[in-house]
């Protein structure tokens, strides 16, 4: 998986500089982070899990198909995670992930954009129960302020992985999670052909 992962950014560094008349720049926001469990089989019987503040940023391109039609790649570096209470203790989970969107944009209007494509991430640093792939479903909207300004809204749904649980260590399976994040960005055009 790491290689497919890095054939994918080395691909989007080919098109960046080869490409002349894309749209692209950088940006940055906030996400709102939460885990969801599934098939706890026991091990988080004590456990609460509360969503998390923290942010993101990074690069974009993105090249029209037609007038209502647009691909977009993002490169960005994510700080996703959530909170975990047990007992009286509450604690931080941080998440940092490279990720990767690829995406289809349909533009009803000349100003507004929806988004859907999936989304690829390489954990670089965080804990060892989650794996070092993760992918999910992205869908958002994105509005153009002005020829240099965009902002937008964007959900991005994790798909189910196994936990890095030792099997003998639970009964009935071992737990599922999923990434769940919403983000608020702003993007700046650096360049707009």
């Amino acid at each position: 998986m790491k290689q497919v992962f890095f054939i994918v950014i080395f691909l989007f560094v080919m098109i960046l500089t080869s490409t002349a008349q894309l749209k692209g720049g950088i940006k940055g926001g906030l996400n709102v982070g939460d885990i969801i469990i599934s098939n706890k089989a026991g091990y988080f019987d004590d456990v609460a899990f509360e969503t998390r503040l923290s942010y993101h940023f990074g690069t974009y391109v993105q090249n029209k198909f037609n007038n209502h039609f647009s691909w977009q790649i993002e490169m960005q570096f994510s700080n996703k995670g959530y909170y975990v209470e047990t007992g009286d203790t509450k604690s931080t989970v941080s998440l940092n992930y490279l990720n990767l969107p690829l995406l289809l944009i349909y533009k009803p209007s000349p100003k507004l954009g929806l988004e859907t494509g999936l989304e690829f991430g390489y954990l670089i640093s965080g804990d060892d129960l989650f794996n070092s792939f993760d992918m999910g479903i992205d869908i958002g909207v994105n509005y153009e302020i002005s020829k240099k300004i965009n902002t937008g809204i964007r959900y991005n749904f994790g798909l189910p992985f196994e936990m890095n649980i030792d099997a003998n260590e639970i009964e009935g399976g071992i737990p599922k999670y999923q990434n769940s994040v919403f983000q608020v960005y702003v993007g700046f055009n650096l360049i707009n052909e």
